[in-house]
């Protein structure tokens, strides 16, 4: 009987006959998914020697050249588009009300960017980055009150805020991580967590070389087993969930939430699988360089003519196909956005500022 990883109680199997991806590049890695679900604390998580296998790349130098960070948000009514650890940074400032002097650590770190730009807000504080990649120390911020780590044990001194941005699905040994979290956290310190929203794009879910899923719920109830009073962050610029945590008084009662959330996403993605076979006469392309576009290719394949992006990115090829500006696209194109059919403002927005014919699925 396999037992969840967090609080050793029973699971039940999940197969589910969709592609998964790697993160890195989109490339196609399995076409089924095989995951675990706690049915107490709700926690999603993936067995096997692939995936540990997998995870490997995050050590390599090609993804320490990825420019993983480089993400803009395209804000509406704003013409200058933000990097995503900008907005991150000014969602930290309001919530945490501290002015300077703050032990700050950031979970995944990556080339440091969000730190460094919390560190325009906070002048004063001090910056721990940790990250599996020992690479990533070459693209660091090296300043006095910065310190690149690759493990979390080199840090001996409480700390007031502790990052988790898009990492905590490729934490493997998750329970160690925390009570390690848990023991550097100052008693009035937080947690923000931001981590992909299945609901919000149910896409998530084919990430293949990540070690568990998360919902809003399951990381509530996870923060709540480790002694942790949590609260969700909304913002409207924002897609992914944001969480923040803070230690409870001692004693208090573990809250587990039921949470449907994660089939209710796969029930989505089934339909759009479906939908997809309608389009298997005919040419078609599709809107994006991201892994929605890679879910498409991998059920229509021989119907993609090539990509179509907004924000090229300085990359002329996904998936081995063509990628173009969407200038390009002619009148009697068929063009596939990848989302479901509740994404009208999307498409009205592509059919309001190019030619072709879009469709949602």
């Amino acid at each position: 009987m396999t037992i969840c990883k967090i609080c050793k109680s029973k699971t039940k199997k999940i197969v589910i006959y969709l592609p998964t991806f790697r993160h890195l590049d989109f490339k196609t890695i399995d076409e089924k998914i095989s995951l675990r679900k706690c049915i107490k604390c709700q926690l999603i998580f993936r067995l096997g020697k692939k995936i540990k296998k997998i995870s490997k790349i995050y050590k390599t130098n090609k993804y320490a050249s990825s420019k993983q960070t480089n993400q803009k948000i395209i804000k509406k009514g704003i013409k200058k588009h933000k990097t995503r650890s900008y907005y991150q940074s000014e969602i930290i400032k309001k919530l945490f009300k501290k002015d300077d002097n703050l032990k700050i650590l950031d979970i995944g770190c990556f080339d440091g960017k969000l730190i460094n730009e919390l560190s325009k807000k906070f002048k004063k504080s001090y910056y721990y980055g940790f990250d599996v990649n020992k690479q990533l120390k070459n693209l660091f911020p090296r300043r006095k009150n910065f310190c690149f780590i690759n493990k979390i044990n080199e840090i001996n001194e409480k700390l007031d805020l502790i990052i988790l941005s898009h990492s905590i699905m490729y934490i493997d040994n998750l329970k160690d991580t925390f009570l390690k979290i848990k023991s550097l956290l100052k008693k009035d310190g937080a947690i923000y967590i931001q981590h992909p929203n299945l609901i919000k794009n149910p896409f998530y879910i084919l990430m293949g070389d990540q070690f568990q899923f998360f919902t809003e719920k399951s990381i509530m109830n996870m923060m709540s087993y480790f002694g942790f009073k949590s609260k969700i962050i909304n913002t409207h610029f924002i897609r992914e969930s944001i969480i923040l945590a803070k230690k409870r008084k001692f004693g208090s009662k573990i809250n587990y939430r039921n949470d449907n959330s994660f089939e209710i996403s796969i029930n989505k993605l089934a339909k759009m699988k479906k939908n997809l076979y309608k389009f298997s006469n005919k040419k078609i392309i599709v809107m994006g360089s991201t892994i929605n576009a890679a879910f498409v290719h991998e059920i229509l394949k021989k119907n993609v003519i090539f990509f179509t992006d907004e924000q090229l990115k300085n990359k002329n090829l996904f998936r081995n196909k063509a990628i173009v500006h969407p200038k390009k696209l002619k009148n009697d194109d068929e063009i596939i956005l990848p989302y479901d059919k509740k994404n009208m403002a999307l498409l009205n927005k592509f059919k309001s500022k190019y030619k072709g014919n879009f469709n949602l699925v």
